[in-house]
């Protein structure tokens, strides 16, 4: 079939087709997510019961105050930062909740300053109070890094989303804990004291402490974590050990209350997915691995009680490969798909890994096996609370919208109603089109489309548009296959989004490059449209 496709010629104008539609299927299933997206519970028409419908409820009236906020009180402050601009009602309240923990903590620290009798005794005072914020900030660093937290069942905040938060709260941290330093030290200096106080234990362990957290800041920035990412994890669980150990030989307060709780949860959650993965799961199957045109890698999987939506992530580990890697990539197939598939751009180690043993001489790689962790991320938009979609990826940032579409494609065979939907994917490497353009096409003519590629169809009544634009071009056997959806040079999203659904209720969802999703976040700042961005780097 994807030869066949591979050479067939462009449809000429819109093709309209009508697809009866399975009555026995639900229909205008929405998007929301239940309470733990890694044990793959379900709701939105999947789960019956008062409950499922009270949760169900409960996260529309959460997405209505989103929406509000995304393009009411806060769309003032889009010409300062679309980033903020954009935040939904439940990172509104996290970053709130952040705030007033440091304000009001660092208020006592303060006014213990300016109560002292002396200068020395007022450095001591604010360096417990410098010392006591980092511990708070500590324990909410271990709720804001575990997976199945709070934070997703009732803000629904997904890890993905949520680590930004972490490393916020980190940064804070390590830099109260040198303030901590810092005042303590001024104390010693001041009372003579520095000679006896820097060999007490408690004090070595102080020191061990910060300089594992001050490691930790360097070993995450961003050059690190992107290109290292083996050595950015290992040195995280190694430092984190040490920080643990010091921190309570340190100070007994880190081994009770609000520090250990956090800890003591994070551990369930790591021992919780653990069970999932190791002793109620299934190692997953591969089923083909190949390096396809564009530097990609291209693992077809199957795991029967594995289930998941439209754009989320899993994490991966190949025991052939490495047990110790686990490394998060988007599944690029749908859910009805069948097979299940990821692509993947050999950039880093475990990658490049992957990419040789792709290039071996395997005929069957059943013998091969996978665990996965997840599914894990979720829309922060419900589908079908708009009248139009724009689906927005650059590169292979189009893995997500890939799974996406494949499933919009199913929900319209159910009886879903879109006015239309438009697909754009940004390529800069033309030899990767015919492999994605096969899997885009193949979602449409499950649902009873042309087996030719076409630029406009109408299925159902909903109006598809494909456009790939080819920032530098490509040969002509990709302008021939593509016709109209062939765009060429660097085009801005901003028409794209203005063209949709004109006068419609629309939604943006993108992922890809930074400058791209930069601009698309912007423009739908700036006019008050429904955005989604898909996070491409933890």
């Amino acid at each position: 079939m994807a030869t066949e496709m591979a050479n067939a010629p462009a449809a000429n104008g819109p093709v309209e087709l009508q697809v009866n539609v399975n009555k026995s299927e639900p229909t205008g299933c929405c998007k929301f997510v239940s309470l733990s997206e890694s044990s793959q519970v379900k709701t939105c028409g999947k789960v019956s019961g008062t409950c499922a419908n009270i949760w169900q409820g409960y996260e529309q009236f959460r997405w209505s105050l989103s929406l509000f906020c995304m393009k009411q009180p806060l769309s003032f402050v889009t010409k300062f930062s679309s980033r903020i601009g954009r935040m939904s009602i439940s990172q509104i309240l996290c970053l709130i909740a952040i705030i007033v923990i440091q304000f009001v903590m660092l208020g006592e620290g303060f006014q213990s300053l300016q109560d002292a009798d002396e200068a020395s005794l007022g450095w001591y005072e604010f360096g417990l109070s410098a010392g006591e914020l980092a511990s708070a900030d500590f324990a909410l660093i271990w709720v804001l890094a575990q997976r199945n937290t709070i934070m997703n069942i009732v803000f629904g905040i997904p890890m993905e989303r949520s680590i930004q938060y972490h490393r916020l709260v980190a940064y804070l941290a390590i830099f109260w804990s040198w303030i901590h330093f810092i005042s303590i030290l001024q104390y010693w200096v001041d009372t003579d004291d520095f000679e006896a106080q820097i060999e007490d234990e408690h004090n070595i362990a102080g020191l061990v402490m910060l300089g594992a957290v001050t490691l930790i800041f360097l070993f995450t920035l961003d050059y690190v974590r992107r290109n290292h990412w083996e050595f950015f994890l290992k040195t995280h669980w190694i430092l984190f050990c040490i920080f643990l150990w010091s921190a309570i030989k340190h100070d007994d307060h880190f081994s009770t209350g609000l520090f250990m709780a956090a800890l003591v949860f994070w551990f369930l959650d790591l021992a919780w997915r653990a069970a999932l993965i190791f002793l109620w799961g299934k190692p997953g199957v591969i089923k083909n691995i190949e390096v396809i045109p564009g530097g990609v890698v291209k693992v077809t999987w199957d795991r029967s009680d594995f289930t998941y939506e439209g754009g989320q992530y899993a994490f991966i580990c190949i025991p052939a490969i490495d047990l110790t890697q686990w490394h998060p990539f988007s599944i690029s197939s749908g859910p009805d798909d069948g097979l299940n598939t990821f692509h993947i751009r050999a950039l880093g180690d475990f990658t490049e890994k992957l990419a040789t043993l792709a290039k071996q001489n395997v005929s069957d790689w059943t013998h091969l096996h996978c665990y996965m962790e997840g599914p894990y991320g979720r829309l922060e938009l419900p589908y079908d609370r708009f009248d139009s979609l724009v689906l927005i990826s650059g590169g292979i940032g189009i893995t997500p919208m890939q799974s996406i579409w494949s499933e919009l494609m199913t929900l319209i065979s159910k009886g879903q109603k879109w006015n239309e939907i438009h697909f754009i994917w940004y390529i800069r490497r033309p030899e990767m089109a015919n492999e994605f353009a096969n899997i885009h096409w193949d979602a449409v003519k499950r649902i009873g489309g042309p087996d030719q590629f076409a630029h406009i169809l109408k299925i159902n009544g909903v109006t598809l548009k494909t456009t790939y634009v080819f920032t530098k071009g490509a040969p002509n056997d990709i302008k021939e296959r593509f016709g109209d959806a062939y765009v060429e040079g660097r085009q801005s999203v901003k028409g794209y989004i203005d063209s949709t659904g004109a006068g419609t209720n629309k939604a943006v969802l993108g992922c890809g490059p930074g400058p791209m999703i930069s601009e698309m976040k912007d423009h739908c700042a700036t006019n008050g449209i429904a955005c989604h961005t898909e996070v491409f780097q933890f």
